[in-house]
Order: C-alpha cells, then structure tokens, then sequence
C-alpha cells in the first residue's frame, strides 16, 4: 500500500527530513503488524511511503504520525485494508508554542 501527499509547515519551512511513524489505534495488536518502507521527500514538499502489512486479524485503523522537531506532531488516521493507495493531501505541521 503507498501513502502519499504533501507536508508543509505553518511558518513556510521547507522541512528536509520527517520522521514518519505508526500505530494500531483500536486494537491490542502493536505496530509490528506492518513496517513503513522507502520514504521519499522532495524539495516542495510531496512525500510517499509503502506500508507492507502482514497478515491482521483485528482493527486495520493505523495512526501515521509525522514529527519535525519543533513543530507539534500531527495524526492522520486510515484503514490500510481498504485501499491500495491513500492520498493524504496536505499535512500541516504548526510551530510548537
């Protein structure tokens, strides 16, 4: 499954790294049910990743959690099972107070 889309931030800093990460959001299973392969980032801003899953019996709700240093992290939640590509659109990443 790809995810994909853009990542901006509220002061228009051209973010060059993200750490991306994961978890199951309504079940006991941990993250280790699947695993985040080659992120991508370009200069604009446009990212994408693969998730490769393993076999889930429980809830496919995964949180993708994006972190910046000095920016408050952001969720966006999807179910993995249904789609084989998911658009994100834009995530908006706003400075830390």
């Amino acid at each position: 499954m790809k995810i994909k889309g853009y990542i901006t931030t509220s002061n228009d800093y051209k973010i060059k790294k993200i750490e991306v990460g994961q978890k199951i959001v309504h079940s006991p299973m941990s993250s280790s049910y699947s695993k985040i392969l080659d992120l991508k980032l370009t200069k604009d801003g446009y990212f994408e990743f693969e998730i490769q899953r393993k076999e889930m019996k429980g809830d496919s709700n995964f949180a993708i959690i994006f972190k910046e240093e000095g920016y408050e992290t952001e969720y966006k939640f999807v179910d993995i099972r249904k789609e084989k590509e998911i658009d994100l659109g834009t995530v908006l990443l706003k400075l830390k107070e």
